[in-house]
């Protein structure tokens, strides 16, 4: 159990890192901090036009805790931890591009371009396989 919340912990933080440089040098980051403050505002009443701060420090811990969730279940695939880590982000890819139209949270922090599609999911498929690797190294 410990080593697959160390493992998800760790595919979550280079998630993180990896989508907060991005998107402070290029105009094709997918923007993910938006889909989560989207999400919260939605959830809280807050309209769209009042993202503050305080939302996007609550957007970032629910990101870093729900992705740390996530790609602990990399340890599910025991021996092969780092195919699984990789299919679970690529999954989690996929679904920050194909789910937020779908409900209401826009198309354009992750579905503007094929740069930003493309980024989004290798984003995510990224921090799967360093928990999965993670997982691995600690099994």
């Amino acid at each position: 159990m410990m080593k697959a919340a160390v493992a998800g912990v760790a595919g979550a933080a280079v998630l993180t890192v990896i989508h907060q440089t991005t998107r402070k040098v290029s105009g094709d980051a997918p923007r993910l901090d938006t889909l989560g403050m989207r999400g919260l505002a939605r959830l809280s009443g807050t309209p769209d036009g009042e993202l503050s701060q305080d939302l996007y420090d609550l957007a970032l811990i629910g990101d870093l805790a729900g992705n740390g969730i996530y790609f602990g279940m990399a340890g599910l695939g025991g021996r092969n931890s780092i195919l699984t880590g990789a299919l679970l982000g690529a999954a989690a890819g996929l679904g920050s591009v194909i789910i937020p139209p779908r409900i209401g949270l826009g198309a354009d922090a992750t579905n503007r371009t094929p740069a930003n599609q493309a980024l989004a999911i290798g984003m995510y498929t990224t921090g799967g396989l360093v928990a999965g690797a993670v997982y691995h190294l600690l099994d």
